[in-house]
């Protein structure tokens, strides 16, 4: 089997950010709008906290005069009344971020929020974290993840992350066995437990290529709608990434319905064995999702 990759089109929609309010009079407020005035009410309750430790500062001194690295109550500086904004204006970005990976990706699946283009479309830095807008933050995300937009993204990364979990490459051939495609991905041993055990344990780089593999054939059921497939590959992944999981050669792990992909560990690697009906399903998401955002 070949992999048969071709370019798809895609328009990421642009918006400027200054926009600030993007409800109808009737309309309820957006998850953007909503923090834009948590933000706003949190600036004006740090302003005012600083304001009130200056004065109560002010006040200590009346009533035993002393030097500032004795007061009991300081007063807050510009830098830390700045950086306490900062913070939570990006924890903020982060929780609006998350809420459109969850609204705008697909069912059950992935979806990643570029935060490149976060940073570069909402900087937030020291002196400039209070000119900071949810709100626009929020119509921005809408125009480019929302409808169909963020599903299409969101299979597209999951494609992208197959091709590089499994080293493919354009047209390269598939082995095939047994009315299966076969995946073979090495694994090294922590020579540790090997030594002193006898378990062959695989190491914790090896832990998270197997998590990444796993997690790349996730994706693609996911897009596949192959529920069944989904939940045992979790429920491997899981097992495989646990402390003190220890591989038995030649073991066989049958996911899905009548075994759609038997993972086969070896001692220096593993065996993805996709059936050929799934394989050519696969074949199809890579060639559709391969290559859209190069």
């Amino acid at each position: 089997m070949q992999l048969n990759f071709f370019a798809t089109e895609s328009a990421s929609a642009t918006t400027s950010t200054n926009v600030t309010n993007s409800s109808a009079p009737d309309t309820p407020p957006t998850i953007g709008e909503k923090f834009g005035k948590l933000w706003r009410d949190y600036v004006a309750a740090v302003d005012a906290w600083a304001s009130d430790l200056s004065r109560l500062s002010s006040v200590e001194q009346t009533v035993l005069r002393s030097e500032d690295y004795m007061a009991a109550i300081k007063p807050m500086s510009t830098y830390d009344a700045e950086k306490l904004k900062l913070d939570t204006s990006r924890n903020i970005r982060s929780r609006i971020k998350r809420h459109a990976e969850q609204v705008f990706g697909p069912p059950g699946g992935k979806l990643d929020v570029d935060d490149g283009d976060l940073n570069k479309q909402f900087p937030l830095e020291t002196n400039h974290a209070v000119n900071f807008d949810p709100a626009a933050l929020w119509v921005y995300l809408e125009k480019k993840y929302g409808g169909s937009a963020g599903q299409e993204i969101a299979h597209a990364q999951a494609a992208q992350a197959f091709i590089h979990a499994f080293s493919l490459r354009q047209s390269s051939p598939m082995e095939r066995k047994g009315g299966f495609v076969i995946l073979s991905r090495s694994v090294w041993i922590d020579d540790h437990y090997k030594k002193w055990n006898k378990e062959n344990r695989p190491s914790h780089s090896s832990q998270q290529s197997i998590a990444d593999h796993i997690g790349a054939l996730i994706g693609f059921a996911t897009w596949a709608e192959r529920h069944e497939l989904k939940i045992d590959l979790h429920r491997l992944r899981e097992a495989f990434c646990a402390h003190g999981f220890s591989i038995e050669t030649r073991k066989q792990y049958a996911c899905g319905d009548k075994g759609e992909i038997v993972i086969v560990t070896f001692n220096k690697s593993f065996e993805y064995r996709i059936r050929e009906d799934v394989a050519n399903q696969l074949n199809l998401f890579i060639g559709t999702y391969g290559q859209m955002g190069d």
